[in-house]
Order: C-alpha cells, then sequence, then structure tokens
C-alpha cells in the first residue's frame, strides 16, 4: 500500500489507506466499484468507508507514469520476496504474452487499438506480462499496457531489461508469434537469451521452408531485412504437424509442418532427412525437444482468465488511467494467490476438495479469515508471513 500514492486533500474525511482498502476490495470482487461499496453497507461489521465516486476519482487524477513506476515497484518487492523464497534463485523459463480487453466504449483515445472481432467488439486495451514458469505455477514478473502509438518490441525489450535489473537469470524465453520481429530477437541474441517463438509464415519464410521442406532439410538459417537493416542471424527449424490431412488443402488450419524460430543449438544429425538415420547415436537438443519446450507458456492465457474473472476490478470508465489501474492490481493479487498456494500448502491440504487453494477460496480467506475489517491489514499479514522466510518444500 506504502507505493501507492493519492493527493489526499488536507481536509479529506479518509486516509489513503481506506481509499486503497476499497480499491483492493474491488479487485477481490471483481466486480464494479459501486456494487463493492454498497454491499459494505449490508455487512453487519460495516466501518465506514468513502463513497465509489470519491475512490474512482483519487484513481483517475492519477498520472500513467505514476501507476507504472509505483507497480514497478511493488513488482520489484514481490521478486524479492520470490527471491526469498527460493523460487528464482535459479535461471527461470519466462513466458511473454499480450493480453486484449475487450472495449465497449464509444470515445475511443490511442490507448484503444482496433483488432480482430472479439466478444461483440473490435477494440481493445492490449497489455503485455512477462511470466516465470515455476514448477507449473505461473507468477508474472513485470507488466505493461501499450497504446496506438508505442513500440511494443521496444516495451516488450524494456520488460527484459527490467527482469535483467533485477538480477533473474533466463534458462529460456518463450515467446508468441506476435514478437517474431528483428527487434526482439536482436535484444535476445544480443543478451545470450535462449529463446522459442513460432514462425510468422510470411511470404519470404513460407517459400523458404516449403523449399527446405521438400528436400528434407528442417533446420535452416534466417535474418530479417537486408543491408544496413539486416538482423543477427538465427535459427528456423520445422517439425511436421501429426494432424496434417493430406487430402484436405494445405492451409491455416492443415500445414503439413509447424515452424519455430531459435537461437537455440539444435543438433547436425536432426537437420535432415538423410542425418537422421544416425540421429540417436549422437547428444543434443532435437527440434522436437525444443518445440516441446514451448509449450511451458500454453496456459498463459487460461492464466489470464482467472485475472479477468477473479481479481480484474469491473468498470464503465473511459478513463485509461482506472483501466491501467486495475489491470496492474488483478496482475499483484493473482501473484499473492499463487504465493500463497505455494508457500502455506500444507495449512491447506486436506481442508478443501482435491486440496487445492482456488482463487474464490484464497479470496474468501483474505477478506473474512485474516482481518474481516481491513483487506490491507490482512494482505499485510500476508506478506509479513511471506517475509519472515517461508521455505518451499
Amino acid at each position: 500500500n506504502s507505493h501507492i500514492q493519492f493527493e489526499m486533500s488536507s481536509q479529506a474525511h479518509f486516509g489513503e489507506k481506506d481509499v486503497m482498502d476499497l480499491a483492493i476490495r474491488n479487485s477481490i470482487n471483481a466486480g464494479f466499484m459501486e456494487t463493492t461499496r454498497n454491499l459494505l453497507d449490508v455487512d453487519p461489521n460495516f466501518i465506514e468507508y468513502p463513497s465509489a465516486d470519491t475512490v474512482l476519482l483519487y484513481i483517475k487524477k492519477k498520472k500513467f507514469q505514476d501507476i507504472k513506476l509505483e507497480f514497478r515497484t511493488i513488482f520489484q518487492q514481490l521478486i524479492q520476496k520470490y527471491r526469498k523464497c527460493g523460487m528464482i534463485n535459479e535461471p527461470v523459463d519466462i513466458a511473454v504474452d499480450f493480453h486484449d480487453e475487450e472495449y465497449y466504449g464509444k470515445q475511443r483515445t490511442g490507448e484503444v487499438i482496433k483488432g480482430k472481432g472479439k466478444n461483440g467488439t473490435n477494440y481493445f486495451h492490449k497489455y503485455i506480462t512477462v511470466d516465470s514458469v515455476y514448477k507449473a505455477k505461473r507468477f508474472t514478473l513485470a507488466g505493461e499496457h501499450i497504446s496506438q502509438f508505442d513500440d511494443r518490441f521496444k516495451i516488450c525489450n524494456d520488460l527484459l531489461d527490467f527482469i535483467d535489473c533485477n538480477k533473474i537469470k533466463i534458462r529460456n524465453a518463450y515467446l508468441d508469434r506476435e514478437f517474431f520481429n528483428h527487434k526482439v530477437t536482436d535484444e535476445l541474441i544480443t543478451n545470450n537469451t535462449p529463446f522459442v517463438i513460432p514462425a510468422v509464415r510470411n511470404d519470404k519464410v513460407k517459400k523458404i521452408s516449403k523449399e527446405e521442406w521438400d528436400q528434407g532439410n528442417y533446420v535452416f538459417t534466417y535474418h530479417f531485412d537486408k543491408g544496413k537493416n539486416k538482423s543477427k542471424d538465427f535459427t528456423i527449424f520445422l517439425v511436421p504437424n501429426p494432424d496434417y490431412d493430406p487430402s484436405k488443402e494445405t492451409g491455416k488450419k492443415n500445414h503439413e509442418f509447424y515452424l519455430f524460430a531459435t537461437n537455440i543449438e539444435i543438433k547436425k544429425s536432426d537437420y535432415c532427412a538423410k542425418s537422421m538415420i544416425d540421429n540417436d547415436k549422437t547428444e543434443g537438443n532435437e527440434r522436437k525437444d525444443i518445440a516441446e519446450l514451448y509449450r511451458s507458456r500454453w496456459g498463459i492465457e487460461t492464466d489470464y482468465r482467472v485475472i479477468v474473472h477473479e481479481f480484474l476490478a469491473k468498470t464503465t470508465s473511459n478513463k485509461f488511467h482506472i483501466r491501467f489501474f486495475n489491470f496492474m492490481m488483478g496482475l499483484v493479487l493473482r501473484n499473492t494467490w499463487i504465493l500463497s498456494q505455494i508457500l502455506f500448502k500444507e495449512a491447506y491440504e486436506n481442508k478443501f476438495p482435491k486440496n487445492i487453494l482456488t482463487a474464490k477460496l484464497w479470496k474468501r480467506i483474505v477478506e473474512r479469515t485474516l482481518n474481516r475489517k481491513s483487506i490491507i491489514h490482512s494482505l499485510e499479514s500476508l506478506f509479513k508471513k511471506i517475509g519472515d522466510g517461508a521455505i518451499i518444500t
């Protein structure tokens, strides 16, 4: 809470903690601020809270850069807790992805991006996250919003620099195909970061890969652009699509093979059909092994749906600051839930169906059990337990 500040009037009846407490409650309810505030009126343990309009006004007054820097500080604090708990002391696998939040308002500013139609709209707020994959648990290391005027690839690199500045060593980076771009691949290669990215089937890639496939070659060197704009070289490799149906037209839903970009070394005997005869006699990474690594990022979209349904506060406001604040708050609360799952497993084992501390159960514990009168006190208590040195077993 101390990292997020509001411009409070000297005559304000409520303090920063009161404003923040209602904002956190609203994220935990994944509802509208007015509904969250009205529900407090019927609580028998009700204590006085500011109105929904008051809280929204304070958030509206915040500058985007201030919100961004405040949540960066919070993520730095979370990273310190991950490290203290032994979660990122070794090199970690990370997944980088875009997330679209549907926008239905008529007022469309530069923060709203037009895209492919989804759930009745063509307009979205776009976010990017970097997630660590830890023992099948995914938690966010950094997040950012992307507007119409932003260079999304530069923002991706800025987030990777943030990870590096916090001394997190990356074992492998798995990125969505939208990151198949020379700015991203150059950054990863320069930093000696192993990566796997599905290659986009542009005309050049499509032509080369088809020619190589027909000749029984499955690995080739590739770079973006030419001349002065030429990117650093990396590898594109092909793996067969087990569901390919030769009786049907080859196309988007029926490819002969999948393509991946990587800088991970592939053993030479797996380069082509001829050399694969001696393949299992040599050690090294095979194409299918590297393609399998990419599966580590699968589930990111499922995790994002958890944020949307369980931790993302709703709003009809056109004010971008409120939406950005809500998204970042949702990420932080989801991270805290994941930490609770890992660190306090013994406390809930055999108490819940399938021994799983679901998001809904965790929210009930935070809101009703730890401290009924203050969500902030509940979370502070939780973080103190984490800070006291909980050990992962």
